[in-house]
């Protein structure tokens, strides 16, 4: 681990981050540019590579770019185009807690992927269902289609799409407290990422690397790991990832004892959670402060942010985040001596404790990453038949909103053209 950390720290070094913002400001504006110029399948992709730009910065606007792309793509018939379309607006519903739409908008955009036999596109459209059935607690599902997604991308070669979905593997692992595989499966997402040169995916990693360290109670490493990500995070304008490192931080500072530290560091990942209506990273600020509150006995002010927090994780059938949130709100009311409603909570922490980390549900796990290939026929039925159940009104959804979405792109897009224009003749007089 050390030497991976040393190398970790030789190259963020060298590399700068100040250079990482300026290529990732390049790239949007050398798309846009290229957007000017393009007609037909290119324009579609440009319009989808847009959405996937923003989709951690401005979701409306990568919803906004999402939809365009689908629009322009049905026009031409362009099914390559629809699928990644599809899968852009299936992470806006997934971000803003919309999980019955990414739900099927992931399904469809697997259908439209697997229609022309494109098998990257089938690979990133299992990868993104399998993390809703993560977020919703269904641990095998997301383990059976992130290995099916896993053997896809081996088998094309794609090493990004492998590196990725290593990293989601990792992070299953992890939750069942497996540390050592889970560090086997970072370390190869890390390796894979730095070769390609993917620093903003690299973060992911080193977030996850932090969390093993912050698991295991060795808080100065995991500060480390997770101080480097937030820099990355900053320097690519990934939003939604510094949120999630800034809640991280602000762990480390609460177990420390450092308190004023870690509200400060909840609050700030708050904001940026509600700014970007991330309903999901809303929730983990507010436990979070709730863990803070109570842990300084101010209990109906933990009470309050718990509250919204259970609020929010059931609109989204959202386990994973509930088994915290009853355990923190059983003991809130246990130390308020409200015995009745503590026993309810105990219940239900218990309840959603064991459906998801019992010996038994751990070994379930073990068995889908073993066997995984003969659980592929089997996957590929339920998503087909799910298909066919699920997207009747997803076409009447998107006909509602291109409209109102292919006039955000154009107003974008028009005072980009005019920005231009502005800087060349002020250039232009000046000489």
């Amino acid at each position: 681990m050390n030497r991976l950390f040393n190398a970790i720290f030789l190259l963020l070094m060298l590399a700068g981050w100040s250079n990482l913002y300026a290529q990732t400001k390049n790239i949007s504006d050398s798309l846009f540019l290229k957007l000017k110029a393009s007609k037909d399948t290119v324009k579609v992709d440009v319009y989808n590579q847009l959405s996937y730009e923003f989709r951690n910065s401005n979701s409306e606007v990568s919803l906004a770019y999402a939809d365009t792309a689908i629009h322009h793509a049905k026009k031409i018939k362009y099914i390559r185009g629809i699928g990644n379309g599809y899968i852009n607006r299936g992470n806006y519903f997934k971000i803003t807690g919309d999980n019955a739409l990414a739900r099927s908008c992931y399904i469809w955009a697997y259908v439209q992927h697997n229609n022309i036999g494109n098998k990257k596109g089938v690979a990133s459209a299992l990868n993104a269902f399998a993390g809703l059935h993560f977020l919703q607690g269904n641990l095998m599902q997301a383990l059976s289609y992130f290995i099916q997604s896993l053997t896809i991308s081996e088998e094309i070669k794609d090493r990004r799409g492998v590196a990725i979905t290593l990293n989601n593997i990792g992070v299953i692992n992890l939750e069942q407290k497996n540390f050592s595989k889970a560090l086997e499966y970072y370390e190869r997402s890390y390796h894979t990422l730095k070769e390609l040169g993917d620093y903003s995916s690299m973060a992911d990693a080193l977030i996850n690397i932090g969390n093993i360290y912050h698991t295991q109670g060795i808080l100065d490493e995991s500060l480390k790991y997770y101080s480097y990500a937030l820099e990355a995070k900053k320097s690519v304008a990934d939003e939604k990832g510094r949120s999630s490192v800034l809640n991280n931080i602000g762990m480390v500072y609460s177990e420390k004892g450092n308190y004023d530290e870690a509200l400060q560091h909840y609050h700030q990942s708050l904001t940026i959670d509600e700014k970007l209506n991330d309903k999901q990273g809303i929730t983990i600020s507010c436990n979070s402060i709730a863990g803070l509150y109570y842990k300084l006995k101010m209990y109906f002010a933990a009470k309050k942010y718990c509250e919204r927090a259970l609020q929010l994780e059931k609109q989204q059938n959202d386990k994973i985040d509930m088994v915290n949130t009853y355990d923190l709100l059983y003991k809130i009311e246990d130390a308020l001596e409200n015995y009745k409603p503590a026993l309810e909570y105990y219940k239900m922490h218990t309840l959603y404790r064991d459906s998801l980390y019992s010996e038994e549900a751990r070994q379930r796990l073990e068995n889908i990453e073993a066997q995984y290939h003969a659980e592929k026929a089997e996957n590929d039925r339920l998503i087909r038949t799910m298909g066919k159940e699920s997207l009747i009104n997803e076409e009447d959804t998107i006909n509602r909103d291109i409209t109102r979405n292919i006039i955000i792109v154009t107003i974008v897009l028009v005072a980009f053209i005019v920005g231009v224009y502005v800087v060349f003749f002020v250039l232009r007089k000046n000489k």
